[in-house]
């Protein structure tokens, strides 16, 4: 079985919020950790994150 990467949560207003792993900014000389966006349901963050872990695999990566 393999682990998803990154983390879904859901806010207060109800939408759910996707967050890419931490990696290291150089410039700001410490960790952050990219939105992958905002979603509706809960599907639609899985399905980003999802997306977020194929790229990731395949060597490309893509953040808004």
């Amino acid at each position: 079985m393999v682990k998803l990467r990154g983390t879904v949560f859901e806010r207060d207003n109800g939408t759910f919020t996707v967050l890419a792993e931490p990696t290291w900014d150089r410039e700001r000389d410490r960790y952050r950790r990219p939105s992958l966006g905002t979603f509706k349901t809960r599907e639609e963050a899985e399905r980003a994150r999802l997306e977020y872990n194929v790229n990731e695999a395949d060597g490309v990566l893509s953040l808004p």
